[in-house]
């Protein structure tokens, strides 16, 4: 294939410049690909009529180095220095059922303005749109994540139906690379067009104007697919295929499980990222607005076990909302565990009050497939969140997207789930929002013109990398829409689960009896209680106290605080040059205690309770007691406290008494907590 390098002009773009035009540095390279291709997968449809289905498989393979490195004429020499093994691996994504790369063949070829078509868009031009209705692209300048992935360069192939019934091929390669790096592949090429370079070449035919444009000869793009082990397309079929070479399998894996918390190879990343941003669409026959996503990777399903049950039950939450649209009503079929909500407001559109509706309920752990033996890992690592559960409780998830069915986001902690409480251990909120693509925003009176869709609009409010919606300006005014649905949002799904006054004073009652019980009992590493009298008329029983040769240490009345976490007022006597105590909880069954290290190894699952650390409160007589350090379990549960440098507090008489505060949320009624006080290294 014959290179053109882009000349260096006016106002031309560079490679430098493209490379960062996405601007999202936080979320893994897979995924941006993921997002970006599947969409323009989507969007060519040849039929957006229910039902129908566009097929995407996904390859990881390799080919031989010295037949790839031969395809681009002026860098063959410097891949093969730079690529000495056997064979390089590559990513390549096929679509088919879409009309693939349709349009002009050159750029002379364009007759009218705007008529740019799929090819031009797709490998010659930069910041050219899509303009059908529920489309996923807006910036045209999403597809630079393509060159990101491996060296910068992407290999287009392509099969199209021309008028006639007739039908022509079309292969092309271009390059995007940093042209002010040190490792320039055109730069130590010696490639360029003028004086300098703009880190941009394309490889195909090259017309008598010096511009590039595909090769269309079938028997040399034959040729060159079977070098590149790529699948041709036959007979009446067509669609694109993007070949992204000279990857770096291990890197992109590292980059794909930034906390390290999934497993897996490479493959298994890209299919949890077809899930994590496709659910709505993959293998969705109840998807109203298109075809539907048929996926392989590496010729086979996501089936079974391996589509996770997390995206299965959102998939449940996005379809109820779609049928709330098509109804334009929330009292639709659904599960009774579900509940739906409709997001209103007012002056907002000229065909109604309600911009769209939430669904949502509370999962436990089984219905995850959380427990064993599936053992499916927690939803904020699905998503790849590291910090949104934390040891005070699970944070609710809200998703969302348009009609073109890409997830714009997983909202965990932000403006769409402010005002919604976190959840108790192995309880979680999840939530799907589907706006109503079709309401028109109302024009201000006497302005003339169409009024656009709520569509159009969250369309036109995304980023290049469309992972968010931002209000903007429009009918000369700045709209409030965004901002209305995250207040709102979280106002409904409260509502739904909030409780009276005299329900929450009897729940806790009923807690407080149930978990503290009349008495702590005592606990291990103790010698037996202190006496306790029976009860007299007029007198209250006695606190239990638990006393060592060293250690005395006394439990006052317990409370429920503001937050719903029990308050453990106590004290303790120290003696005999202790100079470390260890305070913790245990969980009481009615076979024995467990500490917290042996309950997550041999149940697997986090310690029912936590300690609230950052409400703890020690006393040295008046003054606040400070070398105390929390304690936590494998799996990162604070369940106590570690109270050190006691041997410089003693009095005269060899005492210390310390007096504080404990608290800690209970994360399952049905298991009895105890606290438990320790000596520990003298």
């Amino acid at each position: 294939m014959k290179n053109v390098v882009l000349r260096a002009s006016s106002m031309t773009q560079s490679g430098k410049y493209l490379l960062r035009s996405i601007q999202n540095e936080s979320m893994p390279k897979i995924d941006l690909l993921i997002r970006e291709c599947l969409q323009n997968s989507l969007d060519a449809a040849v039929s957006r009529n229910k039902g129908e289905k566009v097929f995407v498989d996904i390859q990881v393979g390799s080919c031989e180095t010295k037949k790839i490195n031969a395809l681009f004429d002026g860098l063959t020499k410097e891949l093969n220095k730079r690529f000495t093994s056997v064979t390089v691996d590559y990513i390549s994504l096929r679509d088919s059922n879409t009309v693939g790369l349709t349009g002009p063949l050159k750029e002379e070829d364009i007759k009218e303005e705007g008529n740019y078509g799929n090819l031009r868009k797709l490998v010659y031009d930069f910041g050219q749109p899509q303009v059908e209705e529920n489309s996923g692209g807006s910036w045209g300048i999403g597809k630079t994540v393509c060159y990101r992935i491996g060296i910068g360069i992407v290999i287009y192939y392509s099969k199209i139906k021309l008028a006639g019934n007739k039908f022509e091929s079309r292969l092309a390669a271009m390059l995007i690379e940093d042209e002010t790096s040190p490792k320039s592949l055109l730069r130590s090429a010696g490639l360029k067009n003028g004086n300098t370079s703009k880190g941009i070449a394309w490889w195909g035919n090259e017309d008598i104007n010096g511009s590039s444009y595909p090769i269309t000869d079938e028997d040399e793009i034959a040729a060159i697919l079977k070098d590149l082990q790529i699948q041709a397309y036959t007979a009446d079929e067509t669609g694109t295929t993007i070949i992204i070479p000279y990857i770096d399998q291990q890197a992109l894996e590292i980059n794909a499980n930034p906390y390290g918390t999934l497993q897996g190879k490479l493959k298994d990343y890209i299919g949890l990222a077809v899930q994590r941003w496709y659910f709505p669409r993959l293998y969705n026959k109840e998807y109203e607005f298109g075809a539907y996503l048929e996926f392989t990777i590496n010729g086979y399903k996501i089936r079974g076990t391996k589509i996770r049950p997390y995206f299965q039950e959102m998939q449940k939450l996005y379809n109820i909302t779609t049928k709330a649209i098509l109804n334009d009503n929330q009292n639709v079929e659904k599960p009774s565990d579900i509940y739906i909500a409709a997001i209103d407001m007012n002056s907002t559109f000229s065909d109604g009050r309600t911009a769209g509706f939430v669904a949502y309920k509370k999962y436990n752990e089984a219905e995850l497939s959380m427990l064993p033996p599936n053992n499916e890992p927690q939803p904020y690592t699905l998503l790849l969140r590291d910090d949104d559960d934390d040891d005070t409780g699970n944070m609710p998830v809200i998703a969302y997207c348009r009609q073109a069915g890409m997830v714009i986001n997983y909202e965990i902690n932000s403006a769409w789930t402010h005002g919604l409480p976190k959840l108790t251990e192995g309880e979680f909120l999840l939530g799907f929002f589907q706006p109503n693509g079709k309401k028109r925003l109302r024009k201000p009176d006497g302005m003339s013109g169409i009024e656009i869709t709520l569509d159009e609009y969250l369309r036109s409010t995304e980023r290049a990398d469309h992972s968010n919606w931002e209000d903007k300006e429009v009918y000369g005014k700045k709209q409030r829409i965004i901002e209305k649905i995250q207040k709102n949002l979280p106002k409904k799904i409260a509502a739904t689960y909030e409780e009276s006054a005299e329900e929450r004073k009897a729940k806790a009652d009923q807690s407080l009896q149930r978990n503290l019980g009349k008495a702590f009992l005592p606990p291990s590493g103790f010698g037996k209680a202190a006496p306790v009298r029976p009860k007299t008329p007029g007198k209250p029983p006695a606190t239990p106290v638990f006393k060592t040769h060293n250690l005395s240490f006394k439990l006052e009345d317990m409370s429920f605080s503001d937050n719903g976490s029990v308050c453990v007022p106590f004290s303790m006597t120290v003696k005999n040059g202790l100079d470390n105590i260890h305070l913790y909880l245990k969980a009481h069954t009615s076979q024995q205690e467990i500490d917290p290290g042996t309950w997550e190894k041999d149940i697997g699952s986090n310690f029912p309770a936590v300690v609230l650390y950052e409400n703890l409160e020690l006393y040295l007589g008046k003054v606040a007691y400070t070398s105390v350090e929390p304690v936590y379990s494998s799996k990162h549960v604070c369940y106590g406290i570690h109270i050190s440098q006691l041997d410089s507090c003693y009095n005269a008489k060899g005492k210390i008494t310390l007096q504080g505060k404990l608290y800690f949320k209970h994360n399952d009624p049905t298991i009895s907590i105890r606290v438990v006080a320790e000596e520990g290294d003298r």
